[in-house]
Order: structure tokens, then C-alpha cells, then sequence
């Protein structure tokens, strides 16, 4: 739980989107359902990887402290999205040459 909650703290520092932290989170926890078959130390049961670890840990504990901290030190959130046509063009150029440098 303890780590959870450290964990997402620093990662909220890091990305600083709530979006994109809720969405990785939520990702995360369900892999972690979905692989209980494969790893053991996944086997926990669902409200324990639902409710305490992705609602109160994650996301009002960890995210939440991520975001009170970047408040207190005046830090702007990143906008991970492209927000117009021009950037989008340009991540599938960017794409479409490192493609290229591979083959």
C-alpha cells in the first residue's frame, strides 16, 4: 500500500497529467488481474487491486499528493496530447523515419 502510494506520488512529479497517470494506473491494475496466472505475487483479490490499490493509493493518495506537491511548487502540468493537425503530422513523420533507420 505504502509503495503504491510513494510510487504514484513520484510518478505524478514526473508526468504531471493527471489524465495520463489515471490511464497508466488503470492500465497497470488491470494487467495485474489479468496476469494473476502467471505471476504469483499478482494473486490478490479484485477490490484489494481495484479499491485499494487503484482508487485510494494511486489515485486519492499517490496522484493526489503528486498534485498538491506540483501546486506548492508552482510546476505547470504537461499536456501529453497533440493538440493539432500539424503536431500529428509530425509525430507520424518522426515515426515513419525511425522505421526507416531500423530496416
Amino acid at each position: 500500500f505504502f509503495a503504491h502510494c510513494i510510487g504514484w506520488w513520484a510518478k505524478m512529479l514526473m508526468l504531471r497529467n493527471l489524465g495520463t497517470c489515471l490511464v497508466y494506473s488503470t492500465v497497470f491494475e488491470l494487467t495485474e488481474l489479468t496476469l494473476q496466472f502467471l505471476v504469483p505475487e499478482f494473486q490478490e483479490c479484485w477490490w484489494d487491486s481495484l479499491i485499494m490499490d487503484w482508487l485510494i493509493a494511486n489515485t486519492l493518495i499517490g496522484m493526489m499528493a503528486g498534485q498538491l506537491t506540483l501546486r506548492l511548487l508552482n510546476v505547470t502540468n504537461f499536456d501529453w496530447a497533440p493538440t493539432d493537425q500539424g503536431q500529428m503530422k509530425w509525430i507520424a513523420y518522426e515515426f515513419v523515419q525511425t522505421l526507416k533507420q531500423l530496416t
